[in-house]
């Protein structure tokens, strides 16, 4: 069959004849009018749009830099300089981050309910200006136990709810095929 035949079932709704059509009208979109020949059906390629999911990947990739990249390895850089700015050991800061990680673990329970309960999108929508406000905080602490506070209950809490579970939320419910490439 022609190609003009093919798109006129693909048109009317019906069936196409054969796998070889279904080949062609993936290939091929119809635009409706004259292509200057007689009324003819002009043709345009369409190209392949990305799978959405891969644009949500791309964004827990994004999100996943920012608070693993930020909260746990960018921190450690300022252990010695936050020893000399509040006067405390070196010990005590790291002891703060130990703690960060322990409640993080502790949260991890709360935090998979409130992603079921109530969603991804409205996690992240919690979880990143609080942490975005943590981080204000601590630029501003006036002493250490301030910022102790800065950084448990508004960088970590808000790295938590805002980002590692949702993100992974997330990217799960977009993918049912390939799911381990998508995770990868």
């Amino acid at each position: 069959a022609s190609l003009h035949k093919q798109w006129e079932y693909v048109i009317s709704g019906h069936a196409l004849p054969s796998v070889r059509a279904m080949q062609i009208s993936s290939r091929v979109a119809p635009t409706i009018g004259c292509s200057g020949k007689g009324g003819q059906l002009e043709q345009t390629v369409v190209r392949p749009r990305v799978f959405y999911g891969w644009w949500i990947v791309l964004a827990g990739m994004l999100g996943m830099t920012i608070s693993v990249g930020f909260n746990h390895h960018g921190i450690n850089a300022f252990v010695r300089p936050l020893s000399d700015t509040f006067a405390v050991s070196i010990t005590v800061v790291a002891g703060v981050i130990s703690v960060a990680r322990i409640e993080t673990a502790f949260i991890g329970p709360l935090e998979g309910y409130l992603v079921d309960r109530f969603g991804p999108r409205t996690m992240m929508l919690i979880g990143v200006p609080i942490m975005g406000v943590g981080f204000i905080l601590i630029s501003v602490a006036p002493n250490f136990p301030m910022f102790i506070a800065a950084f448990l209950i508004g960088v970590v809490l808000g790295s938590s709810l805002g980002f590692g579970n949702p993100i992974s939320t997330a990217v799960g419910n977009w993918w049912m095929r390939k799911r381990g490439r998508a995770f990868g």
